[in-house]
């Protein structure tokens, strides 16, 4: 196994492969000031990063900077698609069914809250609180512009059934749910490195049946694992949720409920596990820290631009690592296009 300190260390492992790959650029100079002055725009005056953040840092630091960092992205690039808005309302189905009275938690109760959340995002309405203003206004965003090959009305139709086969197979992961012993749920989470704080929220913990709490982390996608691969913290997949194990106490397990297939992949969160997500954490905020000293980050492409990490970036068809003649100023250009 990779997800201990020790094979971390000597660069054994997906992860620290990684984040030792690709190759240096120079930040242009608008860039490198916008990030060493995040702290002041951020409430609070911390600097800030989130679970995700990391996890996109890890794949390639150069999409992750132009989704987080660079000023012309101020909502116009990275933006809401049909697979993002739909688990943010499976998220939601499922954070207001475990918030019933156990007693109230049954297959009539969740179908009823399905159908409210859904006419909710339909109709334009955030009276009651069944959604957010936020997330109404990705799911509209979403529905307007299409992603790949969906059209208006196949992007809507392909949630509302994504949404429904998820919900139905809920009761696959927990078929009592009245006894569920739910700890924590839609919980925000923070943890501080090197001066970087990271701000994440935890979809739900519960006393496990057999035995000890679990992090859960709902799926509404396919699982990437291999047939026979062995899951382990050295998995973005589960690297995520790992980090929970940490910054939330008496955590030991983490689970992926993955809706669609159900599946249900169960890690245990080991005091090894446990360091190795540390020492990646501590790796990633040092690097994070040197480019704001340096003003230098690495481009860290897939073997292909329709594969891994590259084929749904947004930013590809102006990266340097698949267009020799452009540079990052191109990246600051196409964005700046995008967003007027």
């Amino acid at each position: 196994m990779t997800d201990n300190v020790e094979a971390f260390s000597d660069g054994q492992g997906l992860i620290a492969g990684l984040l030792s790959s690709g190759e240096s650029v120079e930040i242009p100079d608008h860039w490198l000031s916008y990030y060493q002055s995040r702290a002041q725009r951020n409430r609070g005056g911390r600097k800030t990063e989130s679970p995700s953040s990391l996890i996109k840092y890890v794949s390639c630091p150069l999409s992750w900077f132009a989704d987080r960092h660079a000023p012309e992205n101020q909502g116009g690039v990275f933006v809401p698609n049909t697979f993002g808005v739909l688990g943010t309302a499976v998220h939601r189905i499922i954070e207001l069914f475990y918030k019933e009275r156990p007693a109230n938690r049954d297959d009539s109760t969740l179908y009823e809250i399905r159908d409210d959340v859904w006419d909710a995002l339909t109709t334009g309405s955030i009276k009651g609180g069944i959604i957010d203003a936020n997330t109404l206004k990705d799911f509209q965003y979403a529905i307007d512009h299409p992603f790949g090959n969906f059209t208006k009305q196949g992007g809507r139709a392909f949630i509302e059934k994504r949404v429904r086969e998820c919900v139905d197979n809920l009761l696959a992961f927990d078929d009592r749910p009245h006894r569920t012993k739910v700890k924590a749920q839609e919980k925000w989470s923070r943890a501080e490195i090197n001066g970087i704080s990271f701000n994440g929220r935890v979809d739900l913990i519960v006393e496990s049946p057999k035995g000890g709490n679990s992090v859960i982390d709902y799926k509404t996608g396919k699982s990437h694992l291999d047939e026979d691969e062995v899951p382990s913290f050295d998995h973005l997949e589960f690297f995520k949720s790992g980090m929970y194990s940490v910054t939330e106490p008496d955590v030991d397990y983490i689970e992926q409920w993955y809706l669609m297939e159900e599946l249900n992949v169960r890690l245990r969160a080991t005091d090894e596990r446990k360091g190795f997500v540390n020492a990646v954490i501590d790796d990633v905020t040092s690097q994070m820290n040197r480019i704001e000293n340096s003003g230098k980050l690495r481009i860290n492409p897939a073997s292909s631009k329709d594969c891994g990490q590259c084929a749904y970036c947004p930013i590809k068809d102006v990266c340097p690592a698949w267009n020799d003649e452009m540079s990052l100023m191109d990246i600051a250009e196409a964005m700046k296009d995008k967003e007027e």
